[in-house]
């Protein structure tokens, strides 16, 4: 389902020629997520038939490194209303877009760095609640600055 919804978007998006700029990335990400999703889907069945393997370590390292590969990737990732740090801010200037993407990029790769090290050395889930709101919410609240600048040296 959720291959299908993502070969659908670019046919829909009012962005859709954007999709053709940055194709290869969108299809290496759309696979990247399905390999996650494909191994967490072993991982349940292998430990539905009785397998004793560790989910708590090994989900958190297949995570962080989707994250890693999201965020070597999204600097690349065009401005459309499927894919991507969406909000008004973003939506409204290229040049937010792409600031923000880069920013994101290197929040993204941090907190994949931090969750695979979590998940390999179980430093404290207290910390993984933090890393993933600032994961999150950094993107956008960055965006936003980036936008008030803007309109500030416009006015």
């Amino acid at each position: 389902f959720v291959y299908v919804l993502m070969f659908l978007t670019p046919k829909i998006d009012p962005r859709r020629k954007n999709y053709q700029l940055f194709s290869k990335t969108y299809y290496l990400l759309i696979n990247a997520m399905l390999i996650l999703f494909s191994l967490i889907n072993v991982l349940v069945i292998m430990t539905g038939l009785g397998y004793d393997l560790p989910a708590g370590s090994i989900v958190p390292v297949l995570v962080g490194a989707l994250l890693i590969v999201i965020g070597n990737y999204l600097p690349r990732v065009r401005s459309n209303f499927f894919f991507g740090i969406k909000n008004p801010w973003t939506l409204s200037s290229d040049s937010i877009w792409k600031k923000t993407h880069r920013f994101a990029a290197k929040v993204f790769t941090l907190a994949g760095l931090l969750i695979i090290a979590d998940g390999l050395l179980s430093i404290s889930p207290e910390i993984m609640l933090p890393v993933i709101l600032a994961t999150v919410f950094a993107p956008y609240i960055y965006s936003y600055v980036l936008y008030r600048k803007e309109i500030n040296m416009k006015s």
